[in-house]
């Protein structure tokens, strides 16, 4: 496949959609790339399903969040994220596989090795270029969508203990994968301070 793939990770307010948004433009306007959007869970129609259901309902147990973004993901890779890699495309996504671990891990799923091999069938074949963690202490990142009138999902009304386990699963997997993963301080408000460190990263990383 001739595209690359790079994935927003982080937690709840850290800026993903923003920063995916100003990426997009440059790299579509600027450097004159095909760019193609996608999100975990919602970026297929019947995605866009799983995501109603995963973040307006009462919590179910560990195994079914697993199993509900696994089927996501399934359909996700398949129908959109295959096919713009092999047309040559950049792919950004608001979240992926990053996230699996660190929520599902959160809510108590501790088969890592299941995980694992899980994924590893889920993403069928197709391995991410880039993960972009957007780190930020989660009661700042809860401040701001309140500062912004965005409404709380059932994921994100959970224990403030329950994010900051998020984050702490976050940083260990890009700390064990330094080659694929690059952590960024999302704490400063200063969005094009962050776009630009981002754009220094993708250039020296993957040559875009």
């Amino acid at each position: 496949m001739n595209g690359k793939y790079i994935v927003f990770e982080g937690c709840e307010g850290s800026g993903k959609d923003t920063q995916m948004e100003m990426l997009a433009n440059v790299l579509q306007w600027g450097k004159k790339y095909f760019v193609a959007v996608t999100k975990e869970p919602g970026g297929t129609p019947a995605g866009k399903k799983f995501r109603a259901f995963l973040l307006n309902e009462e919590r179910i147990p560990a195994i079914g969040e697993v199993f509900l973004f696994l089927n996501d993901r399934v359909l996700n890779v398949y129908s959109f994220v295959i096919p713009n890699l092999k047309a040559g495309r950049v792919v950004l996504q608001n979240r992926g596989p990053g996230s699996t671990f660190a929520y599902q891990q959160a809510s108590g799923f501790k088969d890592i090795n299941f995980l694992k091999q899980a994924n590893t069938r889920a993403m069928q074949g197709v391995e991410i270029d880039l993960n972009i963690l957007l780190d930020i202490d989660p009661r700042i990142g809860f401040q701001r969508k309140k500062e912004n009138g965005i409404d709380i999902n059932a994921f994100e009304a959970r224990p403030i203990e329950y994010h900051d386990a998020v984050r702490r699963n976050y940083l260990e997997q890009a700390k064990a994968d330094q080659e694929h993963w690059i952590v960024i301080d999302a704490t400063p408000p200063d969005k094009d301070f962050i776009h630009k460190q981002i754009l220094q990263i993708i250039s020296e990383k993957l040559g875009l």
